[in-house]
């Protein structure tokens, strides 16, 4: 494999790694190159336990219980636990090629499993161009299977060692066979033809050949991926659990209040689990996400001392477009706030951990902890050796505060849920009832620009605020699709801390207004007449092979017209070609040689002369054509005395 991996499972998963996989993400190719990724593995899964069939997850089920994370999937008996390094099920103590143990954080992010609208949004669509493309607003196919990626976290967040996780496999085969049932009920072009114009960077070209398959397995072009053989001749889908049977599986019930099918939860559900911890991280500097899936680059670690097991999370907020504001001091030190994932103590119990932080290329990040509360303010420091966090209802009896050390250590706020770390505060975090919030509570950014939900008029102590430059307008769509409509153009500045500032920043962050627009007019359509084929390249050099030819045609409108322009604006076809014959080659004679007109009339000049020679192919030759069809030479040239 592109990274010298010695099993098969790690030589697929390399296969995804970003360095090599150029196609895979952010663009058409996307939906047909993990069908061929999947294609391999069950291939690979064959060879090893013969009739054996990829299964699919569902994810939309997750999504329909309030506590998605304590399903019975994320038990010893399917995927094994979700909270941490795996140690229960088929892949306990699983080694993943990022050097780390495979590793989930189930229910970092809330509501990012598929809903069922999300599902009936993508079976709503008619045109392949409008599920998948080289732009954000029609990558919706993408753009949802991305949730469960977010809502699983550990190497699933990761787009270079997501496959690392068995479960990947079971959810692109979900959305492959979701793909598939678009294809065959909703889409109205020629499924194995239709490609869309607009397909993004060139390796979605659909020409392109897929990397790195084509390198390191068979040569394999985007536009293949769309044959209609794959999903008719090496496999088929089975249809989604529906009510009232769901699928006969024991392990799933029909809802009935909602007719939805629902599974039976884990039944290690009492009290375990993650609570987060807030803190604050300095990195030596800015780090990048990675927009492909959602917030990626800083990792938070807790490593347990009063239990066993490592618990990560990425940082939570939105940094991506913060670095795109260029830094003038070459000095700056980004400063975060994040929340710590440690393990929930149970009832009348505590748990004890030791944070740590580092950047997505390793790079150790200081980690400053909570030490106290003044006047509603949390204060942040060096952390202590030892930390540790209550249950609830052990905490009432004790009387502790945050602040308070004692023998077996200091004792931290935490919050018990992910979700509510961006809900009201009075139900969502443990002591600090009828206070304040924390200034890094909810936070958006990084703290060099941040926008406070709670408190935006704070500003660092020892500093002023200055505005950035307005952003650029962002257009809503047409209310319209022809005549007159409106739509709403916004932008936003942030706020910049400097002790060189002296202002407040006021006003707001954000700007819009109404409009007017004016899409089309409301008037027949008439499609203009097709283009010239154009022709792809022979796909061999010699003999018989095949080529794509299309033509295009554009939608004219006029008040003349009363017709709509149904019907596809592009065509293309498959046909044979044949380039030349595969057999010996020869030269023809020499023709006779072409002179050009001196380059002086009178005196001594130079000319060109230049003859040609032709190809030709028989089976009694055995030999090649070398050399040029063309030769030329520059010779002096007497046209008559200058007199």
């Amino acid at each position: 494999g592109p990274f010298n991996t010695t099993n098969k499972y790690d030589t697929l998963v390399s296969f995804h790694h970003g360095a090599v996989a150029i196609g895979a993400h952010g663009g058409a190719a996307f939906p047909p190159w993990h069908r061929v990724f999947l294609l391999m593995f069950e291939i690979a899964l064959k060879q090893h336990i013969p009739g054996v069939s990829l299964l699919f997850w569902d994810s939309t089920i997750e999504q329909g219980i309030p506590t998605p994370h304590l399903s019975s999937i994320w038990g010893p008996t399917f995927l094994g636990n979700g909270d941490g390094n795996v140690t229960t099920g088929p892949f306990a103590n699983w080694d993943a090629t990022d050097g780390r143990k495979l590793t989930r954080a189930v229910q970092n992010f809330p509501h990012q499993l598929t809903t069922p609208a999300d599902i009936q949004a993508i079976l709503n669509k008619t045109r392949y161009e409008e599920i998948a493309c080289g732009s954000f607003e029609c990558m919706l196919f993408e753009e949802v299977h991305n949730k469960a990626h977010n809502y699983i976290f550990g190497q699933m967040g990761d787009l270079f060692f997501s496959p690392n996780d068995p479960t990947f496999w079971l959810h692109h085969a979900f959305f492959d066979c979701l793909w598939e049932e678009f294809r065959q009920n909703s889409q109205v072009t020629n499924i194995s033809t239709e490609y869309p114009s607009n397909f993004g960077q060139p390796p979605h070209h659909p020409q392109a050949l897929m990397q790195p398959f084509s390198d390191w397995v068979s040569p394999i072009r985007n536009i293949e991926g769309l044959s209609t053989l794959i999903a008719s001749t090496y496999y088929t889908c089975d249809k989604r659990p529906a009510c009232p049977h769901c699928g006969n599986s024991a392990y799933l019930y029909c809802d009935t209040k909602d007719n939805r099918c629902k599974p039976f939860l884990s039944s290690n559900s009492s009290g375990e689990g993650t609570s987060f911890i807030p803190a604050v991280i300095y990195c030596d500097k800015p780090i990048r996400g990675n927009k492909n899936y959602g917030v990626n680059g800083v990792y938070l670690e807790t490593y347990g001392v009063s239990y066993k097991g490592r618990d990560q999370a990425y940082y939570f907020g939105d940094y991506y477009n913060y670095h795109n504001i260029p830094r003038s001091s070459g000095s700056y030190r980004p400063k975060y706030a994040g929340y710590f994932p440690t393990r929930r103590p149970k009832a009348g119990e505590r748990e004890r951990y030791k944070p740590v932080a580092y950047t997505g290329d390793g790079r150790p990040c200081k980690v400053e902890c909570f030490k106290r509360e003044i006047v509603g303010i949390s204060i942040y420091g060096p952390c202590p050796s030892s930390i540790y966090i209550n249950d609830r209802g052990a905490r009432s009896s004790k009387r502790e505060t945050w602040a308070k050390k004692r023998q077996a250590g200091v004792l931290a706020p935490f919050i018990d849920a992910i979700g509510k770390i961006y809900a009201s505060f009075k139900s969502s975090s443990f002591g600090l009832s009828g206070r304040r919030p924390a200034e890094y509570f909810r936070v958006k950014c990084p703290c060099e620009v941040q926008q406070y939900t709670y408190c935006p008029t704070y500003i660092p102590s020892g500093k002023g605020c200055k505005w950035s430059p307005w952003q650029t307008w962002e257009y809503t769509q047409c209310s319209v699709s022809c005549g007159t409509g409106t739509r709403t153009k916004s932008h936003t500045r942030t706020k910049r801390y400097s002790s060189e500032y002296t202002g407040n920043c006021d006003g707001s962050s954000e700007e819009s207004f109404t409009e007017s627009c004016s899409d089309k007019p409301c008037v027949g359509c008439k499609w203009s007449p097709w283009q010239t084929w154009e022709y792809t390249q022979c796909s061999v050099l010699c003999g018989t092979g095949t080529r794509t030819k299309s033509h295009t045609r554009t939608k004219l409108y006029s008040s003349e017209y009363t017709g709509s322009c149904d019907g596809s604006s592009e065509e293309s076809f498959t046909e044979s070609c044949s380039d030349r014959p595969c057999v010996g080659c020869r030269w023809n004679r020499w023709s006779s040689w072409k002179y050009t007109e001196c380059s002086v009339t009178c005196g001594s000049g130079t000319r060109t002369k230049s003859h040609t020679r032709t190809e030709r192919y028989s089976s009694e030759y055995a030999g090649s054509c070398e050399g040029s069809s063309e030769e030329s030479f520059t010779e002096h040239c007497y046209d008559q005395p200058c007199v």
